[in-house]
């Protein structure tokens, strides 16, 4: 076995670990909370617009 296999092999565990470390991290129960709130972030925004009391809503013409 020469370096370069060696080294291929190396960085393909490696690269299968990470991937297999993220995975869990992303799919473990504790992390549900977390997601579940970034997704519903948008539903529960308030959509109504902010306007200023000095400026009236125009169409851009000054």
């Amino acid at each position: 076995m020469d370096w370069a296999n060696l080294g291929r092999e190396l960085f393909t565990a490696f690269c299968v670990t990470t991937f297999t470390v993220v995975s869990v991290i992303a799919y473990s129960k504790s992390s549900k909370k977390r997601y579940e709130e970034a997704a519903n972030m948008i539903v529960d925004d308030n959509d109504d617009p902010v306007q200023n009391a000095d400026t009236q809503p125009s169409n851009g013409a000054k």
